[in-house]
């Protein structure tokens, strides 16, 4: 039984990452019913080099966190994988070492980020001894898909440039609490879960956030406090979210285009500071399935749109507002990654002769 599933562990690495050819791809397991190379996330980590892919096997023990400092690509298997197995990391620093060695250009795929100390959640830390403010204390190129936040990921030092979450669950929200700058930071196409104040925080009330962060696509449910941390968070972009019971409040000098409101004890957009237009106040965005009256988070809802939903089409560029439109449509977010997944594997023959081949029938599904 190990030798099938070690074997089908092998052959999804080597279907996904074929076109890989430069890199070396590792696999990771803490369950001792799934073999791989190493069975601690942080000897992976100090085996592999700049551009490698580790392969971050699922379990029902959580990895303990680790520090990075160069780039790389994880694989998990997904943060609520329909299969059984989903990965979950304590926590994880994104660094720079020095002025040409840092973690920018690093992705992480299908992982359910924890809160295990002393590395909770997910950081962003740009600041190096030695380094030259504004000049080469920078993060950029790093990337979050199908990954679930339950602590909230932090910005806390240096520069930050096109940073990507995308299809993300955020149970606590994002703190921007480095001063910056930011550029290209974009939250789209995820959800927002959290039922008190700030999903979204900033460094204080002296440091703006010049545009730099773009919150797009996005689902506000169920939080009856300040979407975004009051007197601290300015000049950011909200377009094409819902608010569902879930004030929208908090932001000041912020643009915000093509929202819906619904259900917020204050539904006007925009509000104060704030410029914007194309938002619809308390409408129901008509959900395929939501309680009505909101609820709390479930991987079963179906964030995807009646017909007749005014959110069709309504968003900017002619896109739907909602997780449905953008450039990254989905009706929830996936809990499972890209990886396909074998569901049969059978070994015809039970002996060959020496010198032989040995037949392997493989069954597996495809996952977009």
């Amino acid at each position: 039984m190990k030798t099938l599933l070690r074997l089908s562990f092998i052959f999804l690495v080597l279907i996904y990452f074929q076109s890989r050819a430069l890199a070396t791809v590792w696999t990771v397991s803490n369950d001792p019913n799934r073999p791989a190379q190493f069975t601690n996330l942080q000897d992976a980590v100090d085996a592999a080099s700049p551009g490698d892919t580790l392969r971050i096997a699922g379990s029902n023990t959580e990895y303990t966190g680790v520090e990075l400092f160069f780039p790389m690509v994880w694989i998990g298997e997904g943060a609520s994988n329909p299969d059984g197995f989903s990965t979950s990391i304590g926590g994880l620093r994104l660094k720079n070492l020095n002025s040409s060695l840092g973690s920018s250009g690093s992705k992480f795929f299908g992982i359910a980020w924890g809160y295990a100390w002393p590395l909770y959640g997910v950081g962003l830390y740009g600041n190096f001894t030695g380094q030259t403010a504004g000049v080469n204390n920078r993060l950029s190129d790093i990337q979050f898909e199908r990954c679930t936040f339950q602590y909230e990921p932090g910005f806390s030092d240096g520069m930050f440039e096109q940073i990507l979450f995308r299809h993300c669950y955020f149970q606590y929200g994002i703190t921007f609490s480095s001063q910056g700058p930011y550029s290209g930071v974009v939250v789209t196409n995820s959800v927002f879960f959290h039922q008190n104040s700030g999903d979204i925080s900033g460094p204080g009330s002296n440091y703006p956030l010049g545009g730099g962060v773009i919150i797009r696509n996005c689902l506000f449910n169920q939080s009856t406090s300040n979407a975004f941390d009051a007197n601290n968070l300015f000049e950011i972009i909200v377009e094409n979210c819902i608010f569902y019971k879930s004030e929208p409040t908090g932001a000041q000098n912020s643009v915000f285009n093509n929202n819906i409101t619904y259900l917020c004890n204050n539904n006007t957009l925009p509000y104060g500071s704030n410029a914007g237009s194309g938002n619809l106040s308390n409408v129901n965005p008509l959900y395929v399935d939501y309680p009505a009256l909101g609820g709390s988070w479930s991987w079963a809802y179906d964030f995807g749109l009646q017909a007749g939903s005014p959110a069709i089409g309504t968003g900017t560029n002619g896109t739907n507002i909602g997780l449905t439109g953008g450039n990254a449509p989905i009706n929830n977010i996936p809990g499972y990654s890209r990886i396909p997944v074998v569901t049969e594997l059978t070994l015809p023959s039970t002996s060959v002769p020496v010198g032989g081949n040995l037949p392997v029938q493989v069954k597996a599904k495809t996952r977009n």
